[in-house]
Formats: C-alpha cells, structure tokens, sequence
C-alpha cells in the first residue's frame, strides 16, 4: 500500500510539474537571424564599427506584448549572448554601461505574432564588449542571444513584459577582417 501511495505521489508531482512547464511557456521567442551558407557555416565578419547582424524578437502569442526598446535604460542592458568556445569555456557579450542624456520608459508593442528586428552592432566596441574577437583569421562558437526583462514597479505599471528567453545555441564561425581591438 505504500509503495502504491508514493508511485501516485511521485506520479501526480511529475504530472503537476510538467503542467506547469507547459503553463509558463513565455509569449515572446528570440533567434539569431544569420543564415547558413552554401557550405553549412553561419558566418560571422568583424568588418569594423557598423559589423553587424540580426536578432528577430518574435511575439508568439494571440494578444500583443509590449517589450523595452533598447534606446532608454530600461531595455538597453536586456540583451546579451552567451558563448561557448571549443574548448568549453563559456562567457557573454553585453553592452557596456553609458551615461543618459535623454532617458524615460518607452517601448514596442508587438502585436499578436508579430516579430521585431534588431541589428545587433557586434564591431562597434563602444556598444558591445564580449564578441570574439579571433586572434587567428576565425574563431568557431557556440551562440545563443538571451533576453532578460526583471520585473519592476515600471514593468508592472505599464504591463511590459518581463522574463527571460533564449535563443537555441548553435555554431558560428566568428571572422576577424580588422586590426587588433
């Protein structure tokens, strides 16, 4: 009888957890937009300060979401991407901090499946501190972009959303084309 009544117990916490898991499923996805090339590679070049690609934040869902822009210091911080090299170790590209001239809560509103490009300026290092940088002519990565909004008494107030989402971690080749940084 007490085996029976765990089995059901650990049974009825899988069940609860996984119900969950399903419940929390965020409205807004993230992916890297870098296409694969003719040969398989997706191709990253350091050409200088306007080297850039693309970030596609996507709303998911069937009601329209409102997330940070990235102009104002609410949603400058909120993305970032986390990298692996062949060896295993592990670090992240973020932007660095700035002073704000001009500075007050604004954002996008998504609506319904709707999408949003980002250009990601990974060469300007003004910006960005954290993208590979090869010391040899290219540098094989694992890369995911992340996007991380903290709740706040702002976030709350104006119904922003909040929470994290990362993209799926896959392989770039990252090039170097400029001078040492």
């Amino acid at each position: 009888m007490t085996d029976m009544r765990t089995f059901l117990l650990v049974l009825w916490s899988v069940f609860a957890f996984a119900l969950a898991a399903v419940a929390e499923k965020s409205p807004i996805s993230i992916s890297v937009a870098i296409p694969t090339s003719r040969d398989g590679e997706r191709a990253v070049t350091d050409y200088g300060h306007d080297a850039h690609f693309h970030v596609v934040i996507a709303n998911v869902s069937n009601k329209p979401q409102r997330i940070w822009q990235e102009w104002c210091s609410w949603g400058y911080f909120g993305l970032r991407f986390e990298f692996t090299d062949e060896k295993g170790k592990k670090w992240f590209a973020e932007k660095k901090p700035r002073d704000w001239i001009k500075n007050y809560p604004d954002w996008w509103t998504l609506a319904p499946y709707e999408s949003l490009v980002l250009n990601v300026y990974f060469g300007d290092s003004e910006i960005w501190q954290g993208f590979p940088f090869p010391e040899r002519m290219s540098q094989i990565v694992t890369m995911r972009a992340i996007l991380e909004f903290k709740a706040d008494d702002d976030s709350r107030k104006l119904n922003i959303w909040t929470g994290r989402v990362a993209s799926k971690e896959e392989k770039f080749t990252f090039y170097r084309r400029t001078a040492s940084k």
